[in-house]
Order: structure tokens, then C-alpha cells, then sequence
């Protein structure tokens, strides 16, 4: 049931549904305007990993203001449901205009390319990087503009990896070769991706696709796709050199950035619209771009709106209104994509510049000629190397290999989830095991155990309500206790608790003890201080507080949901890394040439040179966070009672900590790092906030730095307060970061990220 309000906004109705919640359109009263509302599930918005990816998302789209990128204009909670507030979008995703082949032309084609990477380069040019490309995620309104959607998947470039290692991310047909090998993706992952993108855009194919997912990322690691001119005969061969290269498997040999994409479609939109496409390559383009640059009166024009005559074509069609969401066709029609084109950026190689002299004129058309013909005759006459095939058996080899650590890291996932009683999460990693694997039987095993499980507690459910409802208390009580065994954090929990209370004392008394064990095995396993630890105390303490307010039933879910927890803190503390592809190398041994004729003998050799002599590499310095330190605002004159590690306060329920996430944990000179504070609420309820501030001091110099305006930390959450990050710069000698956090009743948390 949608809700009818969050934050400031109305919801109007649903729109749709997607992995990690519901999206719903509503009505901002204070802009008067309609957006879409997307907002985490609440079965989800307990799970740290998710609420983070959601933040991240958020976060990374707010630094993208551009028209090719969908806007997000607020971000928040309310009633434990977080929501993203964005811009309401009219239109079609590009995956429905593929399916429908609504783009018949070049013209039409480079259009939606050419937003695309113009978006892109944005993105790529504040060290964003999407990492789920794929017409899904891309968006054309009713006037032609295309946006760029969910950047779910994104991260900032300078941060570390947030998942676990081995886990591949993204959408198998779109996966760059580096990430299905459990590589870290930067920009040019995302290039590869566009690449398959383009690909589909002009053959209406996707060039990496089979019966299986194995199979799809075994050709994405190996095999080149099919050549575009086959299916798509008129696709001119500059564009199939620009998409080739953007899929190249070796990530060096692709674009760097959208940039670099971005200024090679102006290349390839300058030799369509001058009508030499089936002639012209990337280079020839670029050297006769370099060339008219030097020519007399080389004022500059629009490679999208030149026509080889070289006067300006007049626009065509209806202007593109103001506001996007102005025009409400269901879908797009084919027509729209021949309306006036935006303007972008130059291409640094086709700024104008000084005029050149008559002699200078005839030098650069002499240079264009000699580069047309020789770039023509390199491109036709390039050397190819030859085709060596594979030894037999040796592609099905590395195909078995990469299937064989794909499903051990899906079942290892599972196994995970079962472990801390994610008995949906344990299925749906187990199917996606057995998708790889068919039959497999461990997978087969968790998939079943964990349905097992999802049944007994749909039973206990049942069997609860009905025995209540009978008024057999005993059955009730039996019932409802095993429901909190398996899933303590189950609806039906809480509402049997609290008709059941009574007759759960001697129940608390058991689980109160199972938490003790299950802390101290924690703290054996040297867990104690982690963030998952800290989580399980706050829900320990909650649950001692209903158990002294004789609340029995509810006391013993709350015990053991964290006996659960510090379940979930030892089995991370004792957990070790995922499988991890093995290395693939496409290399074939050639055979070994014949030995050399010799003519003469050789000169004596000259002494060997001594190897150069490089500095040491310059050591890692850690970041190392200090414990919180809460202070207790004056109450009835008496001093402010100061004390650390996020003690319980005697007469005030303000459970925090001050927590920073720091990658690398070690930062070195000219390196990237990323540094994120949050408050952490271990309490039973949320705690209003009244000031975050933040400040760094480097080399005794003491800034502010930006903080976040959030004014309430969620019960048992980590709210983000701020961060910064970058290139750590030379010469730091010492480095401090001091968070502060005061709460409405003026209690106050500090904690310090000192360089070590």
C-alpha cells in the first residue's frame, strides 16, 4: 500500500517497482511540480550494505547537474522509509526504442549516442563512474533529450570497493571483461559497457549474448563479438572503429573517459555531415580537424550542423520546449530524433583559432590531402595480425574455470546468508548459483534448507495467530517462540509479542542468556569494536530496557535479534575473502622462428649499464580513528558527566558513536583516498540532531569542512554526516579530522581521524 505522504511530498500513485523498493509519483507543494519518489523496501532499510548503496546512489547523483543525467532534488527518512525525490520523466528507455527499432538512421543514431557520452564525460569528469550501463538505465523523453538513470551501482572514483571481493556487479551482457574478473572498474568499465550499448543501437543486437549467463560472460572475457556490418550493412566504418575500440578487451586500448568518447563522435558527426563516412577513420578525421584549425578564416562550426558545402543547416522542426515533461506521448516516434540538436562541448583539437596566412591556407589543405590519402590507404592496407586458432579444448577449459569460481562465489554468498538467517537473500543466491550450475548440489542444498526454513515461519505464523485467536495460549506461546528463533525481525513478531508478553518471562530469561554467549564468542573472535558489535550492544540494551519494563515477550525478540548480531560480527570477523578469478590470458605461443644466418662475428659487448637507481617508495601512513567521547549537556546545575567508548549515559538514553570510513586505510602521496564520517545511534529510537561540524587540521592549520544538514538519526542507523576526499598531496606532515555532533538536548559526541 503506497504511503500518502513522505517528507514534504504527496504521493499521487505508483509507478513502478524495482529491486530495492517501489518508485511513485508525487507532488512537491512547496515547487509545485511533480517528481518521482524512490524509496528503499522496508523489509531492506534494516540492511546497512543497502541503506549505504542507497546513500551512494543519492549522493553520487546530487554532484551530476547536467542535461543528460537525471536530477535528484532531495533525499531523506521519514517513518523508516528512506526515499529519493527526482525529476518525473516522460517517454521511453532506450531498451523498448532498440525493440521497437525506432531508430532507422545514422543521423538519429549519433544523436543518442552523442548525449549519451556527452552525460558520461560529465560524470566521468567528477570521478563518478556508473558501473551498470545499459539501455535500461538510459532514457529518451517525448523531445528527443536523453537521460542518463540510476547511478545505483555507481561510486565515487576516488573510494575503494564496497563490495566483497569476487562479486560481480552490473548486467552480464554490458560487463566489462575486468569486472566479471572480479576487477576493479574505473571509467574505462564504463566505456566498454557504452561500447555494447552503441553496438545494440546500430544492429539492434546486443554483441555479447546467449542461452546462458555463463555463457554470456565467458564471451565477454573471450570472445570478440560479431562484425556490426554484418547484421547492419550501412553502419560506416568510422563508427564501427570508434565502437570496436570502445570494446576492446584490453581496457588500455579503449577510450579513457566519456571525454575522450565524446570528442571522438564530434569526429565521426564531422565526417558524416561532410559526406566522406565511408572513407574517413578516427585519425584522418583528427588530422583534418587539426588542419582546418590552422586555415584562413577557420571560424568554427558545428560538426553536427555542417553539410560538406560548409554553410551552417538551417534547424528543422519544432523547437524543444523549456521543461521536458512538457510533452506526454506514451512513447517516442522515430520522427523526434531529426529536431535541433543541442549544442556541446568542442573537442579541444576543434577550437577556433588565429587566422592564418594565404601561404599558411594552401600548406593546410596540402596537409589534408597527403592526410586523406594516407590515412585511407593505412586504414585499408593496416596490418592485421593473423588469426592463430586456440589449442583444442582450450576455450571450453577457461570457460569451466570462470563458471567454477562465478558459482563459488554465488554459493558462498548463500551460505552466508544462511548463516545469518537472510533466508530470501540464501535463495536468491542459490538460484543464481544454479542458473551457472544447473544441479549443483550445494546450491541445491542452501536453496532448499532456506525455503525449508521460509515455510516453517510462514507456519509458526499461522499456527500463532490461530491458537491467539482461540485463546490457547500455550500453543501461542509455542508457536511464537519459534518464530523468534528463526526470524526474530519477522511483522508478525512484534504484534504477537505484545498480546503474549505474560507468558514469555522464563523465554527472555533463556535468550538473555544466549546473548551473553554469543557476545562472548564476538569478543573472543576480536569483533568487539566493530560497527556490527557496537549494533548488536545497542540491541542487547534495548532489550534489557523492556525486559525491566516486564515487556517479556518483546524483550526476548529483542535478545535474540542480537544474539543474531553478534552472531553476524564473529562470522565477519572470522570471514575469509571470496574466491577470485583466476588469470586469463588469451596469449597463443607462436612458433619459434629460425635460427638466425650468421654474417659476422659480433664486436665484443660493451659492459653492462648499471640499472638506475630509483628513490624507495614513500611509506604508508594509516588513518586511525579515536574512540567517541560523549558528554552530558548540565542538568539541575551539576557539571557535564564526560566519559568515552559510548558508555550508557545513567540518566539519558543517547547511545552513539562517531564512526569513519577510510580507503585506502593507508594513503600515500599522489594516491586517491576517500574519508566518510557517520554518526551511529545504538539507542531504541531516533535522536534528534542540532549541529554537525566538521574540520581538518594539516600541518597545524585548522579548515571547516562541509558537513551534512540531517536532522535526525534513525534508531540503530548510521546516518552520514560529511566526508572529503581526493589525491592525498605532498609534504602532509600531520593530518586530523574532528567530527563533532550536538545533539536538541544539547549532548554532545566528538571523535578525531588522525594520520599515524
Amino acid at each position: 500500500m503506497a504511503p500518502e505522504k513522505l517528507g514534504k511530498y504527496k504521493i499521487v500513485g505508483k509507478i513502478g517497482k524495482g529491486a530495492m523498493g517501489e518508485v511513485f509519483r508525487a507532488h512537491d507543494p512547496v515547487l509545485n511540480r511533480e517528481v518521482a519518489i524512490k524509496t528503499i523496501s522496508a523489509s531492506l532499510s534494516t540492511d546497512n550494505d543497502l541503506r549505504m548503496r542507497f546513500h551512494r546512489e543519492a549522493q553520487a547523483a546530487a554532484r551530476l547537474n547536467h542535461p543528460n543525467i537525471i536530477t535528484v532534488y532531495d533525499y531523506g527518512e521519514e517513518a523508516g522509509v528512506i526515499y529519493m525525490a527526482m525529476e518525473l520523466l516522460e517517454g521511453a528507455d532506450l531498451k523498448d526504442i532498440i525493440r521497437q527499432s525506432l531508430l532507422t538512421t545514422v543521423e538519429e543514431r549519433l544523436d543518442v549516442m552523442e548525449q549519451v557520452a556527452d552525460g558520461l564525460a560529465f560524470a566521468h569528469a567528477r570521478e563518478i563512474i556508473h558501473r551498470d550501463l545499459k539501455p535500461g538505465n538510459i532514457h529518451l523523453q517525448p523531445n528527443g533529450q536523453v537521460k542518463i538513470l540510476d547511478f545505483g551501482l555507481a561510486r565515487l572514483g576516488t573510494s575503494a570497493d564496497m563490495t566483497r571481493t569476487g562479486v560481480v556487479m552490473g548486467t552480464p551482457n554490458y560487463m566489462a571483461p575486468e569486472m566479471v574478473k572480479g576487477d576493479r572498474a574505473d571509467t574505462r568499465a564504463d566505456i566498454f559497457s557504452i561500447g555494447a550499448v552503441f553496438y545494440e543501437i546500430l544492429t539492434n543486437r546486443k554483441p555479447f549474448d546467449a542461452d546462458s549467463a555463463h555463457a554470456v560472460l565467458f564471451q565477454v572475457v573471450h570472445q570478440a563479438p560479431k562484425p556490426m556490418r554484418e547484421w547492419t550493412p550501412d553502419v560506416p566504418p568510422i563508427l564501427v572503429q570508434l565502437v570496436e575500440r570502445a570494446l576492446h578487451k584490453d581496457k588500455e586500448q579503449r577510450f579513457k573517459s566519456g571525454t575522450e568518447l565524446r570528442d571522438a563522435l564530434l569526429l565521426v558527426r564531422q565526417a558524416v555531415s561532410a559526406g566522406r563516412a565511408s572513407t574517413a577513420t578516427l585519425e584522418t578525421e583528427a588530422a583534418l580537424a587539426a588542419a582546418d584549425t590552422k586555415a584562413k578564416d577557420a571560424s568554427y562550426r558545428s560538426p553536427r550542423n555542417t553539410p560538406a558545402g560548409g554553410t551552417m543547416r538551417p534547424r528543422t522542426g519544432p523547437p524543444r520546449p523549456a521543461n521536458p515533461n512538457d510533452e506526454t506521448r506514451a512513447a517516442p516516434r522515430a520522427e523526434m530524433f531529426t529536431e535541433t540538436r543541442r549544442p556541446t562541448s568542442r573537442p579541444p583539437s576543434l577550437r577556433p583559432q588565429p587566422k592564418a596566412s594565404s601561404s599558411g591556407l594552401w600548406i593546410g589543405v596540402a596537409a589534408v590531402v597527403l592526410a586523406l590519402v594516407g590515412g585511407g590507404i593505412w586504414f585499408a592496407m593496416r596490418p592485421r595480425p593473423a588469426a592463430v586458432p586456440a589449442p583444442a579444448g582450450a576455450e571450453d577449459a577457461k570457460m569451466a574455470a570462470l563458471s567454477a569460481v562465478l558459482v563459488s562465489t554465488q554459493l558462498e554468498l548463500a551460505k552466508r546468508d544462511l548463516e545469518d538467517k537472510n533466508w530470501s537473500g540464501a535463495v536468491a543466491q542459490a538460484e543464481n548459483a544454479l542458473k551457472l550450475a544447473p544441479g549443483n548440489a550445494p546450491a541445491t542444498k542452501v536453496r532448499d534448507e532456506a525455503k525449508a526454513q521460509i515455510a516453517a515461519i510462514e507456519a509458526a505464523v499461522t499456527e500463532a495467530r490461530a491458537s491467539v485467536d482461540k485463546g490457547d495460549t500455550q500453543a501461542a506461546t509455542e508457536a511464537l517462540s519459534r518464530l523468534l528463533a528463526l526470524d526474530p525481525k519477522h511483522p508478525a513478531a512484534a504484534e504477537l509479542s505484545s498480546r503474549l508478553d505474560q507468558y514469555f518471562q522464563s523465554q527472555a530469561a533463556d535468550a538473555r542468556g544466549a546473548v551473553a554467549d554469543s557476545k562472548a564468542q564476538a569478543e573472543r573472535t576480536r569483533a568487539a569494536g566493530s560497527d556490527a558489535f557496537n549494533q548488536a550492544l545497542g540491541l542487547s540494551r534495548e532489550a534489557e530496557r523492556l525486559l525491566a519494563k516486564g515487556e517479556y515477550a518483546s524483550a526476548t525478540r529483542g535478545f535474540l535479534e542480537a544474539r543474531d548480531a553478534f552472531d553476524r560480527a564473529r562470522r565477519a570477523a572470522e570471514a575469509k575473502p571470496l574466491p577470485t578469478p583466476p588469470p586469463v590470458s588469451n596469449a597463443v605461443t607462436a612458433p619459434a622462428p629460425p635460427p638466425p644466418v650468421a654474417v659476422a662475428a659480433a664486436p665484443p659487448a660493451a659492459p653492462p649499464t648499471p640499472p638506475p637507481v630509483t628513490a624507495p617508495p614513500v611509506a604508508a601512513r594509516a588513518l586511525v580513528a579515536g574512540q567517541t567521547a560523549i558528554e552530558a549537556a548540565a542538568k539541575a546545575g551539576k557539571a557535564p558527566a564526560g566519559f568515552d567508548g559510548g558508555d550508557v549515559l545513567a540518566d539519558r538514553d543517547f547511545l552513539c558513536k562517531l564512526a569513519f570510513d577510510t580507503t585506502p586505510a593507508e594513503v600515500r602521496p599522489g594516491e586517491n583516498y576517500q574519508v566518510t564520517v557517520y554518526f551511529v545511534n545504538d539507542s531504541g529510537k531516533a535522536i534528534r540532531l542540532k549541529t554537525v561540524a566538521l574540520a581538518t587540521t594539516v600541518n597545524g592549520t585548522r579548515s571547516p569542512r562541509p558537513a551534512s544538514s540531517v536532522k535526525e538519526a534513525p534508531a540503530r542507523s548510521r546516518t552520514p554526516l560529511g566526508g572529503l576526499g581526493g589525491v592525498w598531496p605532498e609534504g602532509v606532515a600531520t593530518w586530523i579530522l574532528d567530527a563533532t555532533v550536538t545533539s536538541s538536548k544539547d549532548d554532545t559526541c566528538r571523535s578525531r581521524l588522525t594520520l599515524r
